[in-house]
C-alpha cells in the first residue's frame, strides 16, 4: 500500500483500529506500507496480526482530542502456524529472539506526531509474541510500550529493537518505554522536551499480577520457573502484621535471615 492518503471526518473516537493485516512467517509473504499519510484518524492506524514487511516513510498524525493508541499494535499470535490460526503467541516464546534478522516487523523512517497535549500517547503497542523493530523514526509526543502475560492468557511481547529514534516529549511527563515482558534492545535515540528525566519502564508484570492459565504467575510455585526445590522453606501463622513488618512469636528468626525470600499468603492475594 503506498502513496495514499488517508483523512477522517468522524467526530467519535473509537478503539478499533481502520485497518486489519493478517499474515503468516512461516511461507516468505511480506508486507509494505510507505509513502502514505494518515491524517487525524479517529482510531489507531492499524493491527498486525503475525506479519513480516516494513512500514516506512509514512506521515502518522494523531488527533487533538487524543485516542489510545495513534499507529496501533503488533500481535503474533500466530507465530509458526498459517494466517489467523492463533496460539496466543506460544510459537513466537519456543523461538530465539533472532535479533539482527528479518523476523520482525519493522517501521522506519517515519514521522510521527501526537496533536493530544495533555499527554503522551502510546504509538506502537503489542502483545502474543510481539516481535517489532522501531528505528529511525522521528516522534512528537508518543511512547512505545508492549504488555506482558499479566491480561490475558496471551503471552507477553518476544523481542522488540528500539533504535536510532528521535522522541520529542513537548514538555510532558512520561516514559519513552514501558515495556512489561519479553527482551529488548533500546539504544541510539535522541531524547528531549521531557519535564523529567526520560523514563525507559521495563516491568516484569507476571511476577506480580498474572493469574491466567497456564502460564500464571512468576511466584516461586509455579512449575513454569526454575524453583527451589525446597520451597516453601518456612510455614506458620501470623501473630501480627503491619505494612512493613510480619510476626510469628513461634519462631526465632534472626535479623535479616529471610532477606530476599517472598512471604505469601496461603489464601487472597
Amino acid at each position: 500500500m503506498t502513496g495514499i492518503e488517508f483523512q477522517d471526518g468522524s467526530s467519535t473516537v473509537i478503539y478499533q483500529p481502520r485497518f486489519r493485516f493478517s499474515g503468516t512467517n512461516i511461507d516468505g509473504r511480506r508486507l509494505r506500507i510507505d509513502h502514505c499519510k494518515f491524517s487525524s484518524l479517529s482510531a489507531p492506524v492499524g493491527i498486525w496480526y503475525t506479519c513480516l514487511g516494513v512500514i516506512d516513510h509514512n506521515e502518522i498524525i494523531g488527533r487533538a482530542s487524543g485516542i489510545p493508541a495513534f499507529i496501533g499494535q503488533v500481535l503474533d499470535s500466530s507465530w509458526g502456524r498459517a494466517a489467523d490460526v492463533p496460539a496466543w503467541g506460544d510459537g513466537a516464546w519456543a523461538e530465539p529472539d533472532n535479533f539482527g534478522t528479518d523476523k520482525f516487523l519493522f517501521f522506519e523512517d517515519n514521522i510521527i506526531t501526537n496533536l493530544y497535549t495533555p499527554s503522551p500517547l502510546t504509538a506502537l503497542d503489542g502483545h502474543s509474541g510481539t516481535r517489532y523493530v522501531f528505528r529511525f523514526n522521528s516522534m512528537q509526543g508518543g511512547s512505545m510500550e508492549a504488555h506482558g502475560a499479566e491480561g490475558a492468557r496471551t503471552r507477553s511481547s518476544r523481542a522488540l529493537e528500539i533504535y536510532g529514534n528521535t522522541f520529542t516529549g513537548n514538555n510532558m511527563r512520561s516514559g519513552v518505554t514501558y515495556i512489561r515482558g519479553g527482551v529488548g534492545v533500546i539504544y541510539n535515540n535522541t531524547i528531549t522536551g521531557w519535564t523529567s528525566t526520560a523514563v525507559f519502564n521495563l516491568l516484569d508484570n507476571r511476577s506480580v499480577s498474572s493469574v491466567f492459565a497456564p502460564v500464571y504467575g512468576a511466584d516461586g510455585r509455579n512449575p513454569w520457573d526454575t524453583n527451589h526445590p525446597g520451597n516453601p522453606f518456612v510455614s506458620g501463622a501470623a501473630t501480627s502484621a503491619g505494612s512493613q513488618t510480619l510476626t510469628d512469636n513461634t519462631k526465632t528468626w534472626t535479623t535479616n535471615q529471610w532477606a530476599g525470600y517472598i512471604v505469601r499468603r496461603t489464601s487472597g492475594k
